[in-house]
């Protein structure tokens, strides 16, 4: 299901060109590392087109991610009939070698990706990492396998499995010389590197002189125990935080790790959250209909402008202050019992006649809806009152067509 940008459930994908089964499994692959997508199965492959099923675990920005993982291969991506068509870029699309009668398809034993031209042809965004060829000689120690005897061998390749998959965090582990002694997950993939060819070098030599310039202070402080922060932007508008931090051994530094996570949809979350409430704010200020909010006591905490012009008081002189003083002193009883109700979870609105009392002393008629707010757990948060001047809706002229 597509809506809000979100996608949900299982979707259909189309990619097209596609070469042949090697680079089906390429792009499979690739669309496989999407966070929130659980598996992929291929529903057809033919003249030049792919089209996959996406099972997606969670709501995922699926058009944004293919943006992402797919990179310069991408040319454009639209939603049509409730699939997703993606025009792969031509001059990017390798050509299908000649494959033996066992040749693996698509989506065989993980659909591990191929090394194909077009993953190393993207352009080296300003990042913690940078394209480099490893020196040779120089090899990362080869991990021990569990022996078979083992009980927890089973759950430690789970483990295992589970930190080389992930797509959106990088993690570097490097000791007090600053060379890097690990790394895993996929996310550098987008920088066209692999962790073989960065694991045995020092970090200046692994860094362009660039990023070196950028990232040393982090490197530095972390072996003097000291965690830096940092925010970037690749070069296909990518966020990134990275967090350089010590690693600690018995009490003493012994390294430093750099974890690197994707944050453009937090970032995009938290930017349309922003635009959000200032939209609420304007809203609430400027509404012609008096609106308040009040603590559960029964207290004002914030009300706007209309509700200020109504009773003849400035916001400052009511915030702080029982919402009952305002209330006409023979109205009262009823809405204390109301507001009780609210309270005590027996109800959670009610709609009111009463009278206010302005700041001259004069008594207005208004209609007053007021809800309660409530924590997950039922708790009573606050309560939103709007508030109709009676004058106005008996001044409001009766609809007429328009001719």
């Amino acid at each position: 299901m597509l809506s809000a940008g979100l996608t949900r459930d299982d979707v259909e994908v189309v990619l097209r060109p596609v070469s042949g089964p090697t680079h089906a499994a390429t792009l499979t692959a690739a669309i496989e590392r999407i966070g929130g997508v659980a598996g992929t199965s291929v529903s057809a492959l033919a003249a030049g087109e792919l089209r996959i099923v996406v099972r997606v675990a969670r709501p995922v920005s699926l058009g944004s991610e293919l943006r992402r993982v797919l990179h310069r291969r991408l040319r454009t991506c639209a939603v049509m009939d409730g699939r997703f068509h993606v025009q792969l870029d031509s001059a990017t699309v390798p050509a299908e070698p000649a494959a033996p009668e066992s040749a693996a398809t698509p989506g065989e034993n993980g659909g591990t990706p191929d090394e194909s031209p077009a993953d190393h042809t993207m352009d080296t965004v300003p990042g913690p990492l940078a394209q480099v060829a490893r020196p040779a000689g120089v090899r990362p120690a080869a991990a021990p396998r569990p022996a078979a005897q083992d009980p927890d061998a089973p759950a430690a390749d789970v483990m295992v499995g589970a930190l080389r998959s992930m797509t959106d965090v990088s993690m570097l582990v490097f000791d007090a010389d600053l060379r890097f002694r690990g790394a895993t997950g996929t996310a550098h993939e987008q920088h066209g590197y692999t962790p073989d060819q960065l694991v045995g070098r020092s970090a200046p030599e692994a860094l362009t002189p660039r990023d070196w310039h950028r990232f040393q202070d982090a490197y530095r402080a972390a072996v003097a125990g000291r965690t830096t922060v940092l925010e970037f932007r690749g070069a296909d508008e990518t966020v990134y935080e990275y967090t350089c931090s010590p690693v600690l051994h018995r009490g003493a530094v012994v390294g430093g790790m750099v974890v690197t996570r994707d944050v453009t949809a937090l970032r995009r979350d938290q930017l349309l959250l922003s635009e959000l409430q200032e939209v609420f704010e304007l809203t609430f200020d400027h509404s012609p209909i008096c609106q308040a909010l009040l603590s559960p006591d029964g207290r004002w905490l914030r009300v706007n402008r209309a509700l200020g012009e109504l009773l003849g008081r400035a916001e400052p002189a009511l915030v702080g202050r029982e919402a009952h003083e305002v209330t006409h002193p023979e109205d009262r009883r009823v809405e204390q019992e109301l507001v009780g109700d609210l309270v005590a979870g027996r109800r959670d609105r009610y709609a009111l006649q009463k009278r206010l009392v302005r700041a001259d002393g004069s008594a207005v008629p208004v209609h007053v809806r007021m809800s309660a707010v409530r924590s997950p757990a039922g708790g009573l948060r606050g309560l939103i009152a709007q508030i109709l001047d009676d004058e106005v809706l008996t001044r409001a002229p009766a609809p007429r067509a328009v001719r």
